[in-house]
């Protein structure tokens, strides 16, 4: 989730015409109508519509059921129904992701971009699960922007649009 969003950032910021997906310009899947024409390009990931590349954009999407393999990426040990090739990591990884992209829709890219590297630099371990991450997030804002600033509140209202709330 992290590195697709550090990639779409990247890209906001070099690019004029940069979107919210990646490896949309490498990744192509086979003609689904069968008539051998060529293969479509695809994302692999979209921070805007995460669904569309089978990845989870709500806690909520994400079952009940614990499992001790999730537990180091979901504060609540629970594990995502789709378990596609890249296992349930990758599904989760969309609330992250899509948490950065709200954020990015009310503050920029400049000022997402210093609030996450604040928060991965002083912040976050291997082990941060979804409510690290908002925290985290949370006091680099507070560090950059003030305690009452608008970021602050930015950051809150994105975590909280996937499902994840934080003090």
């Amino acid at each position: 989730g992290l590195a697709d969003l550090w990639a779409c950032l990247i890209e906001q910021t070099i690019s004029p015409r940069g979107n919210w997906t990646v490896g949309e310009e490498i990744y192509r899947v086979a003609d689904p109508s069968g008539t051998g024409a060529m293969p479509v390009p695809q994302p692999l990931r979209d921070l805007a519509e995460p669904d569309r590349t089978e990845q989870a954009r709500h806690v909520a999407q994400l079952p009940s059921s614990p499992s001790p393999f999730f537990d180091l990426h979901s504060p609540s040990g629970r594990e995502p129904q789709l378990l596609t090739e890249n296992g349930p990591r990758r599904y989760a990884a969309g609330i992250v992701a899509h948490a950065g992209y709200e954020l990015a829709q009310r503050l920029g890219v400049e000022s997402t971009a210093a609030i996450l590297y604040r928060a991965q630099k002083y912040y976050l371990h291997r082990h941060s699960g979804f409510v690290d991450t908002a925290l985290a997030m949370t006091a680099a804002a507070v560090d950059l922007y003030g305690s009452e600033s608008g970021a602050v509140n930015a950051v809150r209202q994105s975590w909280s649009l996937v499902g994840v709330s934080s003090p």
